[in-house]
Parts: C-alpha cells; structure tokens; sequence
C-alpha cells in the first residue's frame, strides 16, 4: 500500500493531505501515528513534540475520496515535521508503520496551535475549536517627571563680571633675546631629526639588497569531498544523505523499480521531486497517469490528481511532458461530463 503526502492547496502553508489507499471505511476512525528512526531517542509525534511515549494523533478533519481515506493535517503536526522518510499508522485502517515520505512543505510562522494529539488508550476525538486568547490592554504610560527650577544666583551683579585686567608689556630686550633661543634650538632638533631618518633609511635599504628572497608558501590545491561509490546498498535516508545531487537520487529511485523494490524506488522518486527534480516529476506523473496506467506495476490504481500535480511540476522543470498531460486533461474533462468533481477541482488546480 502507497500512502501519498501532499500539501493541502486550501491553504498557503502549514497544512498537509495524507491519502490512504482502499482506507475508506476507518473515515470515522480516522487517528494515526507519526514515528521516525528508531536512532532518534524521542521517536514518536506526541502532544509537545518527539517523544518516547506512545501517542494517538487527530486529524482535523477525515473525507473519503472513492475508496480511498484523506487526512487532512493541520499545522500542530506540520510544524514538527521535516522533508524525509517516516513511519506512518492507521490503526483504524488496518495500518501498521508502513513507510511514508513527507514533503517539504511551506512552515507556518504564526498561528495558534490546535490540540492534535489524545493519548493512545483514550477514544480518538474531534478537536474542538480554539478560542483566540485575550490580549493584555497595554501599560499606561507613566506620568512625566516635574523639572527642577532653575537656580538664580543670589550675588550682585556687580560680583560676577569683573574686567581683567591687562598685564604689563614685556621688556623689548626680553622679547628679542627669547625670540633668538628658540629658533636656534628649533634648528637643532630638526636638524637632528633629519640625520637619524636618512641614516635609519639607508641601512635598511642595504640590508634589504644584501637579504637572499624568502622563500614563497608553497600552494595547495583545494580538495573536494569524493562522491559516494554506490547507492544500491543504501537505506532510503541515507540515500537521501549521501546522494550527490536530486537526479542521482531519481535515477536510484527508478533503479530500485525495475528491480521491484517498488516502496523505496517511490519514496526516492518523491524526494527527488520534491527537490524541484523534473525527471523524477515526469516519472511519477506517467506511473499516476490514468490514460498510461499498467496493472501490476508499483502503483495499484491510477491517481488522476497525482498524476496532474507532478505532470504540473516536470512541465515548469523544463521536462518535456506536454503530450502526456494534454491526453491527461482530456481525460479529465470527459471525467467532468459524468459527473466526477474531484476531476474538475484538479482542473481548476493544476491547469489554471
């Protein structure tokens, strides 16, 4: 079973649609659990966050479409969830830890959190909408401080301007003999001055032309880390590590389908799309495509709107998909004709 994650186009971020394939019937049981690597010491979503403690999650709401169950995920999950690969349950479904990968998807910078998740012995609830807490009125501003008075003298007005007063002339003989030492003295000192920089200069000069040339640093060539030498030996996250590139990660993920390791060659496949790779896009649009679509492979049934989103995303990559997803919304439309809504939202949605 293939459990596909997408963002919910209703809302600009935050927010996330788990589709659960045939799971239609647990649409009024509709609680799932969240785990990742079993490395981690908190491995399980729980009510503040990773945990080690068992935990049930509520969607905020659950709608069939056809035979499958959607989950519609709001940002108390989202907010703690990263682009990789996790453990997802459905205990209503039938479902136990069947890998999922969860796409990048935009964060939520502000926002209310809603109760999400109930312990997992207790019976799975609705969330009950959160009140809008009240906003404190704001401080009145404190009252401005009295300015001290100005301090006035008391004195007369006669005592506080006295007039200077003027000092005797100098002797002219003083004046001229003062007048002589200085300037001789100022000669001196510049004189003096001049000798120690020229001298200073001229032996630095020499031993600058005597000196052999200092040996210059020799030069080392930078290094770059060396790619991985394989990834068919690899687990999906560590793939997801130590691939070079999104493509390497997409030709792996195709590898791993011709070689029916159809979870993990799917779960490569959507991280490499997810990573803006429009091969993989492309790949994945063709396995969804209702009009292409084989029994047997590693899809079990045809997801027109899967199929549309990536077709959407190789296109605007530059892959050259136009054919395939013209035959598509031809498709689609005929779906319109009989009466199928869920083919004319993807119409309005990835063919705007």
């Amino acid at each position: 079973m293939t459990v596909q994650v997408e963002p919910d186009l209703a809302h600009s971020a935050g927010h996330a649609l788990i589709r659960v394939p045939g799971a239609a019937g647990a649409v009024n049981a509709p609680g799932f659990r969240l785990q990742r690597d079993a490395g981690w010491g908190d491995d399980k979503l729980g009510p503040g966050g990773w945990q080690s403690s068992d935990a049930l999650l509520v969607p905020d709401r659950a709608e069939t479409s056809g035979g499958d169950l959607v989950l519609y995920v709001g940002w108390g999950v989202c907010r703690y969830l990263e682009a990789g690969v996790y453990e997802l349950s459905v205990p209503g479904a039938g479902l136990a830890q069947v890998g999922v990968y969860w796409p990048d998807i935009v964060p939520l910078h502000s926002g209310i959190s809603l109760p999400v998740v109930v312990p997992a012995v207790a019976a799975v609830k609705a969330a009950a909408p959160l009140q809008e807490p009240k906003q404190a009125p704001a401080p009145e501003p404190p009252a401005p401080l009295p300015l001290p008075a100005p301090i006035v003298s008391q004195a007369p007005a006669e005592t506080l301007v006295r007039p200077l007063a003027e000092p005797p002339p100098p002797a002219p003989g003083i004046a001229k003999t003062t007048i002589s030492a200085s300037g001789v003295l100022l000669l001196l000192l510049l004189a003096g001055i001049g000798y120690y920089y020229w001298t200073d200069r001229a032996s630095e000069r020499t031993e600058s032309a005597q000196a052999p040339p200092a040996p210059s640093a020799p030069t080392v060539a930078p290094t770059s880390a060396p790619a991985p030498a394989g990834l068919g030996g690899l687990s999906v996250p560590d793939v997801l590590t130590q691939a070079p590139n999104p493509a390497a990660i997409a030709a792996e993920g195709e590898q791993r389908l011709r070689g029916d390791r159809h979870d993990d060659g799917l779960l490569l496949l959507e991280a490499a799309a997810d990573r803006s790779d429009p091969a993989a896009a492309a790949a994945l649009a063709r396995l969804y495509d209702p009009v292409l679509f084989r029994p047997g492979g590693p899809i079990p049934q045809p997801d027109p709107r899967q199929a549309a989103r990536y077709y959407r995303d190789a296109a605007r990559g530059g892959a050259d998909v136009a054919a395939a997803r013209e035959a598509l919304r031809q498709d689609l439309q005929a779906r319109v004709q009989r009466g199928d809504l869920g083919a004319n939202l993807s119409l309005k949605d990835f063919w705007p």
